[in-house]
């Protein structure tokens, strides 16, 4: 099984970003644009919420992709 770090969620972020924008990104995350901002900057960590909006879990140590989604 895969692990994830933030880091890895941060460049998904990312690339969703540029692919549908930030403020759609935000209303699919349901976080707010500017922490979507500074998600993709690496001012803040991405976090559960971002995290579980993606299909990750966390497995105590590191992320991992939920296979229910």
């Amino acid at each position: 099984m895969k692990r994830f770090t933030d880091e890895d969620i941060r460049l998904e972020v990312a690339a969703l970003a540029v692919e549908i924008g930030t403020r759609q990104l935000a209303k699919r995350l349901g976080v707010s644009p500017a922490f979507v901002s500074l998600v993709t900057m690496g001012k803040a960590k991405p976090g559960p919420t971002v995290a579980a909006a993606l299909g990750y879990v966390d497995d105590g140590k590191r992320w991992i992709k939920d296979r229910g989604r």
